[in-house]
């Protein structure tokens, strides 16, 4: 049994959604995002622009500009907005 199939966290920033994610099928059904451009390697998947997106058990990110806020909302799924918040305020985000 896989990660995804399990219900684990399954995080991808960049190119990774349309180029990893995508072919494999995880992202079928989902709202995601990844790097611009990318998108015409997962020809059958929906993105959209947003900088980060979390549908069910998937984290995507568009890129390393907003890797912060992706580290962050991963964070705040694994430890609670709390914690997250408190992160990003220690690293004065």
């Amino acid at each position: 049994m896989s990660t995804y199939s399990r219900g684990d966290l399954v995080c991808a920033i960049c190119a990774s959604p349309a180029f990893v994610l995508g072919p494999l099928g995880i992202l079928d059904d989902k709202k995601c995002t990844c790097y611009p451009g990318c998108e015409s390697q997962s020809p059958n998947v929906s993105f959209c622009s947003d900088d980060v997106v979390v549908s069910s058990n998937v984290v995507t990110a568009k890129g390393p500009g907003v890797a912060f806020s992706f580290g962050l909302e991963i964070a705040s799924l694994l430890y609670g907005k709390e914690k997250s918040f408190s992160l990003a305020q220690e690293m004065m985000f």
